[in-house]
């Protein structure tokens, strides 16, 4: 056999696989379905979750155990950060949690008895945040709001730590490296961005292994037990 004959004989194989295929595929509704209908509409439903990239208002309850000027001053921030609105002030976490538990808000800011105490003795203080991840969300919009406000209130402690060091020098102590936050594609930091790339893949690998099984799963219901493999030797070999 020729390599001419044998590309001819590779081509006619391809084609009449390729006919047979289709054919089988427009003779099931169920294919079809899986072919042509939910790889078009599973992107809509995955992107109806995240589509507004972002939230804002996200209802927090604070836990201010300190009760102090500075742990006031920490609240006060949070809640005036766009992304986050704190709808209660409690005493205790268990009126928090019910708070929580009747939707009135997704999360709790914690603050310590020892907030304050740490804070003016030089010694690093920290807040405790609890969220319910009913939507990831909610979790973005409180850990970026109070890492910020931690940050900030952060350097301006530690100016206040050098009042008479100049300008650039308290700069210097404070935040030695200068950084920017760039996000070229994806400016919103949003879960749309990445997310929908990487889930399209999936869908695509998904309705395709569905509908392959589909389709030779009917054909073995249908009593087709005889499979077209490609012909050797000039024969076609069926199993």
């Amino acid at each position: 056999m020729t390599i001419l004959q044998s590309m001819k004989l590779r081509l006619t194989d391809l084609w009449v696989t390729y006919c047979r295929e289709w054919r089988a595929i427009l003779a099931d509704k169920g294919v079809m379905l899986f072919f042509f209908v939910v790889p078009f509409i599973y992107p809509f439903l995955y992107s109806a979750l995240y589509g507004n990239e972002g939230v804002r208002e996200s209802p927090l309850v604070v836990v201010d155990k300190s009760s102090s000027a500075l742990s006031r001053e920490f609240a006060r921030r949070v809640d005036a950060s766009p992304d986050v609105a704190v709808v209660a002030h409690v005493s205790t976490e268990s009126e928090a949690y019910s708070l929580v538990a009747s939707e009135k808000a997704y999360g709790i800011l914690v603050i310590p008895e020892d907030f304050s105490k740490h804070l003016e003795q030089g010694r690093q203080a920290q807040v405790n945040l609890h969220t319910t991840f009913a939507a990831a969300l909610y979790y973005k919009a409180y850990s970026l709001a109070t890492a910020e406000v931690a940050l900030t209130m952060g350097r301006e402690i530690e100016a206040r730590r050098h009042p008479n060091a100049s300008t650039e020098a308290t700069q210097i102590a404070v935040r030695p490296i200068e950084s920017e936050w760039i996000t070229p594609y994806n400016p919103q930091s949003g879960f749309q961005g990445f997310l929908l790339p990487g889930i399209l893949v999936l869908i695509l690998q998904q309705t395709l292994l569905l509908g392959v099984s589909m389709l030779r799963g009917t054909e073995w219901e249908k009593g087709a037990r005889h499979f077209y493999y490609p012909r050797v030797g000039g024969h076609y070999v069926s199993l």
